[in-house]
């Protein structure tokens, strides 16, 4: 006789089945992105995400499409400004980051949601009338579903934006692909082993299966039974009942435990008729061979002359296979978000960064409209412990005196702030690469090192830390064509919080820690190794270097290895650092 101890070691514990959208389980939150002031402000809360391989999968389903791509929503700030969404839709950079965050209201939800939103985009898109449309009385489902139509609308020319031609749009299909997607995943394990606890918690014992094929200790009168529905086969097929019971689970346990009511009044109705015999069971769905299986075990282990439904549910195999489907997982909180995992926090240092000379027509709203992409949601990052990192667009200084840098990216971590500028005319941003170097402001805790962190910040008798990156960006850009390379320029400039150091060894360690956090950070945000490339300037060495090339090889490789289709921007060898 197996025990559920064996059970649990059981390769097929751990099998992969597929899932009911409206009814998905959570899985534990390697995935889950800690949720941002901005998302708490704009009613956008991720309570619970899939598998990092079902995403993967729901992303390649996106982009099987031939001929499709992501769309990028800075490509449609415009267009979603006009029905209030540009704000919200920034939070998640594109189509499938969306998509992603849709799951908790499910996806057939979604679907007919994203239905009724293409129609509104269609009718109100070219009216002139409709300038700007609030969307605060949208749900979350609602928000999301117009986000998408109006990037998949908007991609029509004026006069064809028709729901006919929409469906028929690649993007459209990919995003359907994304959402009808059926992954092949099981609950967690720890999920798995909870519903099992759950079941004999309430004193039941398994049946075991093997035991009627083998014809050893089951009742012959449900071998009998199971015969009579031609069900004996299949049930002879699975382990026992709590693995039976996983197997349901794609379609979501609340249809089966309705299922399940059905069946019995079915085996009740039949089991006591004479005339009943080997009737087929090759029409029934699985959840329907299951729950009828399950109905015949319990009708059977109830006396006859009591074989009533109110009698079975009463009984304590009823109650264990209840508690089993019943059993609601845990969604496991994130860990609380250190300096620099928010967006929004991100946002307000960029603030605090201006100089009050640059501040005219900026405020945090205009900041949070420049953002062009941030990793906050990235899964690398999140597991790896990385600060947030966020490229900001050319209006973010709409009053610098200079040329108006490309992108601006601010990487804030726990003790240092890194901010790294990027020149580049080239319409394409794709083919905006930057070269400058990588300065470091490293203070002690002493009374100077502490003044001397507080006034590189502010500006205070020398050049504020913002204005001193672009300005170097800026100098670089010119400096560049002397050389014969065909970079544009830029610069990173990392800032450390004071702190003591007990060597100089300490020291080198820290500074090492913070450029391995930046690089790891940024690369992962598409910036370095994509739109620019570093080399030794003020506090950097050529040491410094040779690790930041190993180190950026590595979370590259890292990247590729997770999914070569997301990070296919990555592109730049490490070791052109060193050029």
């Amino acid at each position: 006789m197996l025990k559920k101890n064996n059970i649990n070691n059981d390769p097929f514990l751990k099998a992969i089945i597929a899932y009911a959208p409206a009814t998905a389980e959570a899985k534990p939150a390697v995935a889950v992105a800690p949720i941002t002031v901005a998302e708490q402000q704009n009613g956008i809360i991720p309570l619970r995400t899939e598998s990092n391989e079902t995403m993967k999968s729901r992303q390649a389903a996106f982009l099987n499409i031939e001929g499709a791509s992501d769309a990028w929503f800075n490509n449609y700030s415009k267009q979603l400004a006009r029905f209030d969404l540009w704000n919200i839709s920034s939070l998640y950079s594109n189509i499938t980051s969306v998509l992603s965050h849709a799951f908790d209201g499910g996806y057939a939800d979604f679907i007919a949601e994203l239905d009724n939103q293409i129609d509104h985009v269609i009718a109100n898109v070219d009216n002139p009338d409709v300038r700007f449309e609030s969307s605060d009385n949208l749900t979350n489902n609602k928000k999301f579903a117009r986000i998408v139509a109006v990037v998949i609308v908007v991609g029509f020319p004026k006069g064809s934006r028709t729901k006919e031609n929409v469906k028929q749009s690649k993007l459209y299909k990919s995003v359907m692909a994304y959402v009808n997607y059926k992954p092949s995943v099981n609950p967690s394990y720890e999920t798995v082993n909870n519903r099992e606890n759950a079941y004999f918690n309430t004193g039941a014992s398994d049946i075991y299966f093997i035991d009627i094929k083998d014809g050893k200790s089951a009742p012959e009168d449900l071998r009998i039974a199971l015969t009579r529905f031609n069900l004996l086969g299949i049930a002879t097929s699975y382990l026992n009942i709590s693995f039976m019971l996983k197997h349901v689970f794609y379609n979501g346990y609340q249809s089966f435990i309705t299922e399940l009511g059905s069946q019995l009044d079915y085996v009740i109705a039949k089991y006591n008729d004479t005339n009943f015999t080997n009737e087929p069971s090759d029409k029934l769905n699985n959840v329907q061979k299951v729950a009828r299986i399950l109905a015949i075990v319990l009708v059977e282990r109830t006396p006859q002359g009591s074989r009533t439904k109110e009698n079975v549910t009463q009984s304590t195999l009823y109650k264990a296979i209840m508690a089993y489907a019943e059993y609601q997982p845990e969604i496991k909180p994130t860990a609380a978000p250190m300096i620099g995992k928010s967006v929004e926090s991100v946002v307000e240092q960029m603030y605090k960064l201006i100089p009050e000379n640059f501040r005219e027509g900026v405020t945090i709203d205009t900041i949070r409209k420049s953002v062009v992409r941030h990793n906050a949601d990235d899964t690398y990052r999140i597991q790896n412990n990385l600060p947030i990192t966020v490229v900001f667009n050319e209006n973010l200084l709409k009053k610098y005196p200079g040329k108006r840098p490309r992108f601006v990216t601010l990487t804030l971590g726990e003790d240092f702030m890194a901010l790294n500028t990027v020149f580049g005319e080239a319409k394409n941003p794709d083919h905006v690469i930057a070269k400058g170097g990588l300065r470091i402001y490293q203070f002690d805790n002493s009374e100077k090192g502490v003044s001397g962190y507080a006034n590189k910040l502010s500006g205070t008798g020398t050049k504020p830390f913002l204005v001193e990156n672009v300005d170097l960006g800026e100098a670089m850009g010119k400096k560049n064509p002397f050389w014969d390379v065909f970079f544009t320029g830029g610069k990173t400039v990392i800032v450390m919080q004071p702190r003591a150091y007990a060597d100089k060894d300490a020291r080198v360690l820290a500074k090492q820690t913070a450029i391995k956090k930046w690089i790891g950070s940024s690369v992962n945000a598409g910036m370095l190794c994509k739109h620019y490339i570093t080399g030794p300037d003020m506090g950097t060495d050529d040491n410094d270097m040779k690790f930041i090339v190993d180190e950026a090889n590595k979370v590259q490789g890292d990247l590729y290895a997770i999914d070569p289709v997301k990070y296919k921007g990555l592109k730049i060898p490490a070791e052109i650092l060193l050029m």
